[in-house]
């Protein structure tokens, strides 16, 4: 086994060595560490600066690197260049870190960055702190460490990370080592005055420092890690770098908070009657009977739009003011279906059902999807077309003879069931309106992975 093994306190600290020493007891153990001290750097990496690495000697390390860049640079760093010889790493270590990481110190902590960026390469990983900035007791600490890499190693998923910390004790005074969540801890205060200074409103030039005592809550909770420390336990926390607080996802879907936007967005989303009529004047768009729209037509065929299909959204009411806007697709529809097609409105409304299905499509880079699933039993047509059996029955008997040759039924049982290929033809020919109910549905599950990804519904359709 090859292990990796990082910090935040700098190649120099105690902390480091003493892990080194205690995982080259059972594993070919390497070295990537930053030159100085980083703690408190978080997650953070040298975009625009080079980071320079260099070959240093190391006491119990096949081979150690010092290098100028974050803890997350000498992980990610320090795999490609062990990479680049050969050298395949099996697991991260990150630490001992001088003081613990538990509750809010995980999204500060140096410490536990390079074992999540561990976890992100791919590799399982370990962050490892002693509960004291003046730590003197590493014992038990490397015991457990070792023990983690001896068990985890092919059992831990890259994309958790443990997350151990263990009292400053002698390791006969730990009462032992509990599995726990993630806990509360902050600091008051945040930021201290440098000794020396006053405050004047007058004149505000002061030093700070970010400082103060922790203050640990959940003290009453066994399972968090911050009580399981104060009681004198080891903790090991398993942490996810996935932060998607996925039990969220469904309720915000329903704020429908996509139609929250910004005042100078709204005009490339939403248009008012006004707008419409005057597009429609300049492209010289009539009624049927050769008419201009006038606002009677127009709130006519918005009915229309709004009772065929209500499942489209398309109507946004008092977005703005006391007015009614409608989303630019109902616009789409208004000029290719009502207003402008001389098909029958059902194939009219196909045809604009699947060019609009296409747009999206091409805009998501996503293949077809079928519509037509599976085969289905002649009793169950009924209820999937809602029609009567009589009704069905005729339309199956048009299909026989329309395509000699063709065999969309069969019997399985005694049953007597419909191809996939016979279901899309009953669509297509004779039950149009459950053709048009499934191409609404499938067009509304590419808007809401439009949505999803991140894109103002509509926006890509901007109104000029």
């Amino acid at each position: 086994m090859k292990i990796l093994i990082s910090n935040d306190d700098g190649i120099n600290a105690i902390g480091i060595y003493e892990l080194t020493k205690a995982l080259s007891e059972v594993a070919e153990v390497y070295v990537c560490a930053p030159h100085q001290q980083r703690s408190a750097a978080s997650h953070s990496i040298s975009f625009r600066d080079p980071i320079r690495v260099r070959r240093t000697e190391f006491d119990n390390a096949v081979m150690a690197l010092e290098t100028t860049g974050t803890p997350a640079d000498c992980v990610k760093l320090g795999l490609k260049v062990l990479g680049d010889i050969g050298i395949e790493i099996d697991m991260v270590f990150s630490g001992i870190n001088l003081g613990g990481n538990m509750g809010t110190d995980t999204l500060y902590s140096g410490t536990v960055a390079a074992a999540i960026e561990g976890s992100v390469c791919g590799k399982p990983s370990v962050a490892v702190s002693v509960n004291s900035h003046n730590a003197a007791h590493f014992e038990y600490a490397c015991r457990l460490a070792a023990r983690c890499a001896q068990n985890a190693c092919g059992r831990l998923e890259p994309g958790t990370v443990l997350n151990i910390n263990v009292p400053d004790l002698p390791a006969d005074e730990i009462k032992g080592t509990r599995i726990t969540t993630l806990g509360k801890r902050n600091y008051e205060p945040w930021f201290v005055l440098e000794s020396g200074q006053e405050h004047d409103a007058d004149n505000i030039d002061l030093c700070y420092r970010y400082g103060g005592n922790p203050i640990n809550y959940d003290m009453d909770d066994k399972n968090a890690d911050v009580a399981a420390v104060d009681e004198g336990y080891a903790s090991i926390t398993p942490l996810m770098h996935n932060l998607t607080a996925r039990d969220m996802v469904e309720e915000i879907k329903k704020w429908r908070l996509i139609m929250r936007i910004v005042m100078d967005e709204f005009d490339k989303v939403f248009l008012p009657y006004w707008k419409i009529l005057n597009k429609f004047k300049i492209l010289n768009i009539k009624t049927k009977n050769g008419k201009e729209i006038t606002h009677k037509d127009l709130r006519k065929a918005i009915s229309v739009m709004i009772k065929k299909h209500p499942t489209c959204r398309w109507r946004s009411e008092k977005i703005k003011s006391k007015r009614y806007y409608i989303l630019f697709e109902g616009y789409l529809w208004l000029l290719y279906v009502y207003f402008q097609s001389e098909k029958k409105q059902i194939d009219a409304d196909i045809d604009f059902f699947k060019m609009r299905i296409e747009v999206y499509e091409e805009f998501l880079k996503v293949n077809s999807k079928p519509l037509w699933n599976e085969d289905i039993c002649f009793l169950d047509l009924e209820k999937y077309f809602h029609r009567k059996k009589d009704t069905i029955y005729r339309a199956m008997v048009k299909m026989a003879q329309e395509n000699l040759g063709n065999t969309f039924t069969y019997y399985n049982n005694d049953k007597l069931f419909v191809s996939k290929e016979g279901i899309e033809w009953l669509c297509k020919n004779c039950f149009k309106q459950k053709y048009l109910e499934l191409l609404e549905e499938y067009k509304m599950e590419l808007t809401e992975k439009y949505i999803e990804a991140g894109y103002i519904y509509d926006e890509f359709f901007g109104v000029n």
